[in-house]
């Protein structure tokens, strides 16, 4: 991928193809999921946290095997129920500096972006954005505003401690896989709360995401039959090992650089 900051002058005459195209992310296995999607992912795929640097990420699980999203096809197309927000807004995606400013950036290499009269056009003839573009914009928005919140969650859950390390086993006749590299929220701490304690949660909404974390975590077996569905010879391995787990910055793909000239800024 080749992100660029997304620019009026560089993209007037510029549009997106109508076809989906989500090929860059075909061996990406975990991506950052916000609050606005719990409700339509939590019985799809596990919700889970990922320790990264400097804190904790919320991410929705696509695979059990290293490289393989079991939710985009060979043509890079969904196949899932519903498309996360963090894939369905590429090429479009967003940068973040430590001012907590959002700063629209766009993949360069992307196949599906296209001249505007051979697909859906980012501005229109008199230079303004586009509906197509203002949805995009609007979505990726939500999404930075939402992550600034999740923060905040992010952060009294770890004060608290109680993540704790997920191991889990999937198994039939022909073989399983370990899975590592997560974490839960630790049921029994929780419990333990004190009534001041519990409070603090409820009021930075920290229980959305305890609770789409707790109640999705059954939804690992839809992986695994997934998996098996797919792989008619299944392996009897370890896929993730002590070593060799995800990274904060594997599980959110998130672009690091941060460009501060001729771009579109929003808050």
């Amino acid at each position: 991928m080749a992100w660029v900051p997304f620019s009026k002058n560089k993209f007037k005459d510029k549009g997106l193809s109508q076809k989906q195209d989500l090929s860059p992310y075909k061996t990406t296995i975990a991506v950052p999921i916000y609050k606005f999607e719990f409700a339509s992912l939590v019985s799809q795929i596990p919700l889970l946290f990922v320790k990264g640097e400097p804190g904790f990420i919320f991410c929705g699980l696509m695979g059990i095997e290293r490289n393989k999203n079991l939710f985009i096809d060979e043509l890079g197309v969904w196949t899932g129920d519903f498309c996360p927000s963090f894939l369905s807004s590429y090429p479009l995606a967003a940068v973040h500096s430590a001012e907590e400013m959002a700063t629209l950036i766009i993949d360069d290499s992307s196949d599906a972006i296209v001249d505007n009269h051979q697909g859906e056009a980012f501005f229109d003839i008199t230079g303004n954005p586009t509906e197509m573009l203002n949805r995009r914009i609007l979505s990726i928005t939500k999404a930075h505003n939402e992550q600034k919140k999740e923060k905040r969650v992010l952060s009294l859950l770890t004060d608290f401690d109680l993540f704790e390390v997920m191991e889990f086993k999937l198994s039939n006749l022909e073989g399983s896989i370990d899975l590592k590299g997560f974490y839960k929220i630790n049921k029994t701490k929780l419990d333990s709360m004190t009534s001041v304690e519990i409070e603090k949660l409820y009021q930075e909404g920290a229980f959305d995401y305890i609770y789409a974390n707790l109640f999705s975590i059954p939804s690992i077996r839809n992986l695994w039959n997934l998996h098996c569905f797919k792989n008619q010879k299944r392996m009897n391995k370890k896929i993730f090992s002590e070593g060799n787990l995800l990274s904060g910055e594997e599980a959110s793909g998130a672009v690091e650089t941060y460009f501060s000239e001729n771009m579109l800024n929003f808050d």
